[in-house]
């Protein structure tokens, strides 16, 4: 019996071990590559363990943007509507991901091979670790109206750790703000350039200045304009 769970114990840590290696990046080999979207995409060589020499590579999350319907629709809403006494207010909507799509995939894979070979496999976007100190979606810039959205509101979505999976968010706008922001919509205003959307990361490195894994922030952030507008 005790034999049975000594050996358990040490599947169990070995287990953990690679799991928590199943993504570690090399620092060291690390390509960028510029999709014909003009993306610059950082891709790194995934860190072996052991002897083993890994072919695989992934890339740094990237292409924060709205979320789609099956029609290929922005998931993006502002509604507007008058009370009894008639004051018009807003409710906003929308869901947000990030990721890159199939053919950006592929377009990612058919340079790599030109980089480093064809033995080269790019697995997609790497995994990463949400970063428990911002584990929401983040508001944030210099543009009056991100305290508008900041006070307004109702629900904002946990941070996706998954590519192409999907955080809701939601406010409720009193008659001024919601004059605001439509404007804004409305005239494409420099207040849209100003308010970031962002999601906060943790990715894990091997190798470089540094012994063993070591973890690093990472940010992707996108101004409310390049959403509206792409």
């Amino acid at each position: 019996m005790k034999s049975f769970i000594h050996y358990s114990i040490q599947i169990l840590l070995i287990l953990l071990y690679l799991g928590s290696n199943a993504q570690v990046l090399d620092a060291r080999k690390e390509f960028s590559i510029v999709l014909s979207d003009s993306t610059q995409l950082k891709v790194f060589k995934k860190a072996g363990s052991f002897d083993e020499v890994s072919d695989e590579y992934y890339s740094l999350p990237s292409h924060l943007k709205f979320s789609v319907n099956q029609k290929k629709e922005p998931e993006f809403s502002f509604l507007t509507y008058s009370d009894r006494g008639g004051s018009q207010s807003g409710i906003l909507h929308f869901l947000m991901s990030w990721g890159l799509s199939l053919s950006q995939r592929k377009e990612v894979q058919t340079a790599l091979e030109k980089i480093v070979g064809e033995d080269a496999r790019f697995m997609g976007s790497i995994v990463p670790e949400l970063d428990n100190t911002y584990n929401t979606l983040q508001i944030i810039g210099s543009s009056p109206l991100v305290d508008i959205l900041s006070e307004s509101a109702t629900a904002i979505g946990r941070v996706p750790t998954f590519s192409n999976s999907k955080t809701a968010c939601s406010f409720k706008l009193d008659h001024n703000d919601t004059e605001t922001l439509k404007t804004a919509i409305a005239d494409n205003t420099e207040d849209l350039k100003t308010l970031f959307l962002s999601m906060n990361f943790i990715i894990k490195f091997k190798g470089k200045h540094r012994a063993g894994i070591y973890d690093e922030n990472y940010q992707l952030k996108t101004n409310l304009f390049e959403l509206l507008n792409n």
